[in-house]
């Protein structure tokens, strides 16, 4: 039974209650998780403040702590004065005593506000966290210009790979070139030897048939198969035959061990230095590849120290200086003017 101050009850006044509704809830919850993230953000608002409240205490309890050092000085100075200097400076040093005693209250006032701060627990846990964070930042500093360091010297060493590489380079295309220069010439020779022997035949023979049709620039075909047919047309030139067409073919026959020799030489030559200089792509792919993995090292290392492309930019840039001052150019490897010379 009721007691006479609680009144009658909503059913004994014949009022029923409302019934909750789905939506009912639904919108009490959400009023309720408003009001928890509401009071969350400000408990953040409100540690952020006290942090920076407590960072400007410090502050000034730093300058007090000068000033003090300061007056306490000045009061030790009056202190070692003897009594009879002391009698025309009485008011100064009582001045001196009064600003130590008011700086040493301020300065206990300001520890115990710090202290007060410090000991919120939401502040004391962020002014932990900070600490913590701070530390690993420092640890992570660390690392970073230890890695950098490393870093450099992996792509100064790349460099010197680089720099030697182009000048083998250098060296080996030079070679190629002049061995190819050199088989030119030599077949210039047996072009314009065959040339002269065709003009001296006589036409509608089959030694001009044979020096027409000539494939000179295969210089196989020329020792394997027109040299000896050329000695067998030779061969059956009897007494009566073509003095010009007999000279024709001896003139040819006569350079057998002379510039078709030479041609054979000079054509091994362009081949072997043709080898070495294709030969050295696989090392220079080696320096691509190593140039790739570096800038992608330097990207992940900016990406875990929080750096804003710096270690990938210095493979670059390093490269760049070295390669340079050494006098590499653009042409002397392919990769460097696709990749390391134009990032």
């Amino acid at each position: 039974m009721p007691s006479p101050e609680s009144g009658p009850s909503p059913e004994e006044m014949g009022i029923a209650p409302k019934e909750q509704t789905v939506e009912d809830l639904q919108r009490t919850i959400r009023e309720l998780q408003a009001k928890v993230e509401a009071a969350t953000a400000q408990q953040q608002v409100d540690v952020t403040k006290a942090v920076a409240d407590r960072e400007t205490l410090i502050g000034e309890s730093k300058k007090n702590e000068d000033l003090l050092a300061e007056a306490q000085k000045g009061l030790a100075y009056f202190d070692s004065l003897p009594p009879a200097a002391l009698a025309g400076v009485a008011a100064e040093q009582q001045n001196f005593k009064d600003l130590v005693a008011s700086l040493e209250v301020k300065r206990d006032e300001i520890d115990q506000r710090i202290a007060a701060i410090s000991g919120q627990p939401e502040v004391n846990k962020k002014l932990v966290d900070m600490a913590e964070e701070e530390g690993k930042g420092r640890e992570l500093s660390k690392e970073a210009a230890e890695f950098q360091e490393q870093f450099k010297t992996r792509i100064d060493a790349l460099a010197d790979n680089i720099i030697e590489l182009a000048s083998k380079h250098r060296a080996t295309l030079t070679e190629r070139n002049s061995k190819a220069h050199e088989a030119g010439a030599a077949r210039g020779v047996i072009r314009e030897l065959l040339t002269n022997a065709l003009q001296q035949a006589k036409s509608g023979t089959e030694l001009v048939s044979l020096l027409r049709d000539a494939d000179i620039s295969n210089t196989s075909k020329l020792l394997t198969e027109f040299l000896p047919q050329l000695e067998q047309i030779r061969a059956k030139l009897g007494f009566l035959a073509s003095k010009k067409d007999k000279g024709a073919a001896d003139t040819v026959l006569a350079e057998k061990d002379g510039a078709f020799k030479t041609l054979q030489t000079r054509e091994t030559e362009f081949e072997a230095a043709d080898q070495a200089y294709k030969g050295m792509d696989t090392a220079i792919g080696e320096l691509h590849r190593q140039y790739w993995a570096l800038n992608e090292e330097g990207r992940q290392a900016d990406e875990k120290f929080g750096r804003e492309s710096q270690f990938a930019y210095l493979v670059d840039r390093q490269l760049r200086e070295r390669t340079e001052a050494d006098g590499v150019k653009n042409d002397d490897l392919d990769f460097m003017s696709k990749s390391v010379r134009n990032g």
